[in-house]
């Protein structure tokens, strides 16, 4: 059926069906999948038509490293390698197969300015996937000299799947110039790793980096790591990482008599949700897609606003719940579940940053009964800032 020529040429093969073949198969893993992946490029009759198979076999082939290529696969790779300039799918599946060329190949267009920003993009995270040490130079020079925030996160969530210590080194030094969610990426991957939080830890306790830039959410995960030296350091910088719930109503009797006691500026509040909010939760159409939609909330009843900040793990709502992913090589993560397939996981942190895992690589993946939303986001704000932002938040 498909050596006739024509049917590879049909608009509905063209557009859906040819990418799919070549996904179907090459996600298999099998040497019988494989071996078919290769007869279809055999079969492609044009080159476009193997490009779009190499396009489905790529996706298809995400997760587990590939452990055996049969031969005639490896011969198909090496034509279509050599046909023409290679596009960045078949780049990146020649990279997955061990095509000798790829990696080399791959590293220079993620190099290259002139490289589209989306496939830069695929090179950063099909290296962050393989964690091939030879390219962790290539990564932290890109780190150094990358202007764009886009680019600046890509970066540094793929180089926390490398276990390295001139990562954690490089991300310490950078960290104070990066923008504000480039940094709190940086600063989230520096406590996911035991050396790398005791690095970052002994850098607050000398006073490089501001006790004021760690929140809960950052404490709280370098607790999970049960680490004995991060846990002293904790002790000693932090006299109590989790408030109890006597505090937490404390602070809710606080903020209510504080909102009573004065008017707020929307204006104001608005930009300080743009800053503090608008990351995870969308409000009149602005902000990210983390959280809950805040906009057909109850926003008016501090009854109920005021213990959904002051104590975000009282109710967390079974779609937003985080999962916590520890991987073989000793790193702890924390994010929402975006995709999952027999071959890998795919997490998605607060930044909407994504990072696939192979589940060849996980040694645990459970549900967390923590809110990845920090406690103390008002311990930050002066008294007429916090009256701002309910301003804005209670406008309707």
């Amino acid at each position: 059926l498909l050596g006739d020529k024509t049917l590879w040429a049909a608009p509905m093969f063209q557009q859906t069906i040819t990418s799919r073949v070549g996904q179907r198969f090459a996600a298999e893993r099998t040497d019988g999948g494989l071996e078919i992946c290769a007869r279809l490029l055999a079969l492609a009759p044009t080159r476009e038509d193997r490009a779009k198979l190499a396009e489905g076999m790529d996706t298809g082939l995400q997760g587990n490293a590939v452990s055996g290529v049969p031969s005639e696969l490896r011969k198909q790779m090496e034509s279509l390698w050599g046909e023409a300039e290679p596009t960045p799918a078949i780049i990146r599946l020649g990279v997955r197969l061990g095509h000798p060329a790829a990696l080399g190949v791959a590293l220079d267009r993620l190099r290259n300015p002139k490289t589209p920003g989306a496939d830069r993009k695929t090179f950063i995270e099909l290296l962050a996937e393989r964690r091939e040490d030879s390219t962790i130079p290539v990564l932290l020079d890109l780190l150094r000299s990358e202007k764009t925030e886009s680019m600046q996160l890509s970066l540094t969530n793929a180089l926390q799947r490398f276990g390295d210590a001139s990562i954690a080194r490089t991300l310490l030094e950078l960290a104070p110039a990066f923008p504000q969610k480039v940094r709190a990426a940086a600063l989230a991957a520096m406590c996911s790793r035991p050396p790398w939080a005791h690095l970052l830890l002994e850098s607050v306790a000398a006073g490089g980096v501001k006790k004021e830039q760690l929140t809960s959410a950052n404490l709280l995960a370098i607790q999970s790591l049960q680490d004995a030296a991060c846990d002293a350091l904790l002790n000693k910088l932090w006299t109590q990482v989790k408030r109890s719930s006597a505090e937490k109503d404390a602070k809710i009797a606080q903020v209510r008599k504080l909102l009573g006691s004065g008017k707020g500026d929307a204006n104001a509040g608005h930009e300080l949700f743009k800053t503090s909010c608008a990351i995870c939760h969308t409000l009149n159409k602005e902000g990210g897609k983390i959280g809950p939609d805040l906009s057909g909330y109850e926003r008016d009843n501090l009854d109920f606003m005021l213990p959904a900040i002051a104590d975000p793990n009282l109710a967390i709502r079974e779609e937003f719940t985080a999962f916590t992913a520890v991987t073989r090589d000793g790193q702890t993560l924390t994010g929402f579940l975006a995709e999952q397939t027999p071959q890998s996981v795919t997490m998605r942190d607060l930044t909407g940053q994504k990072l696939l895992l192979s589940r060849a690589d996980l040694k645990s993946l459970t549900a967390s009964p923590v809110s990845l939303m920090p406690e103390g986001l008002l311990d930050v704000l002066s008294d007429q800032q916090i009256r701002d932002l309910f301003a804005y938040l209670t406008k309707k």
